[in-house]
């Protein structure tokens, strides 16, 4: 009854109006009332005001997240799944959506790292196992993607498992381009002190230094 959990909640945020658990109660009325443009975005606007009033809780971030994937802003959906992720690490559900959001992005890398902690947190989740499943695809991990397709079996013997989406993952693994390995950096070593410099003279003039970029976007 949503109309009626609404109106209570209004009553309760006039006398708390920067309570973030009601905003998030209110932001929920709205979803569950119907699927209209107008009450998605009130929806947003509960949830927005949710994660403001009470940051770091994780359905605050959980449905924020919901909210901005459904959209279509995947970047914003992201960062409110690593909210929810900070608060709790165990929630596969989180790690799934994170995976699902990097994965619409573009940033593969994310995407694989997410779908595997997803897995390992709920092996015999179907929805785990169709992210994952479609992450390794995208990524050309052929072995993975086996795996994955043998779970799904295993967990559901009865059932055609992933069957009505093996089309369309074939057509990923296909098309999949592989990640291209980290180069190394082999810096010139100069202006060093006179007694590094010597004790340099006898040995190798280069040093290899592997790289890890983490790349943050805010």
């Amino acid at each position: 009854k949503p109309e009626e959990a609404r109106q209570l909640l209004r009553a309760a945020l006039r006398a708390e109006p920067q309570n973030g658990y009601l905003h998030l109660l209110n932001g929920l009325t709205y979803q569950l009332a119907d699927g209209s443009q107008q009450s998605v975005e009130l929806a947003q606007v509960g949830y927005d005001a949710a994660v403001k009033f009470a940051p770091g809780y994780y359905w605050s971030h959980y449905y924020a997240g919901l909210a901005k994937f459904n959209q279509g802003d995947y970047s914003a959906a992201a960062e409110e799944f690593a909210g929810a992720i900070l608060d709790r690490p165990d929630a596969p559900q989180a790690f799934v959506g994170l995976a699902a959001a990097a994965y619409y992005g573009g940033d593969l890398g994310v995407a694989r790292a997410s779908a595997a902690r997803a897995l390992a947190l709920a092996p015999d989740d179907p929805v785990s196992l169709r992210t994952s499943a479609y992450v390794a695809a995208a990524g050309g991990d052929r072995q993975q993607l086996t795996a994955v397709l043998q779970r799904v079996n295993v967990v559901s013997p009865t059932s055609s498992g992933l069957g009505a989406d093996k089309a369309r993952l074939s057509q990923l693994l296909r098309t999949a381009t592989l990640p291209v390995q980290d180069e190394k950096v082999r810096p010139t070593v100069t202006n060093l002190p006179a007694d590094a410099t010597a004790s340099a003279s006898n040995g190798p003039q280069q040093v290899m230094v592997e790289v890890t970029l983490l790349l943050s976007q805010d």
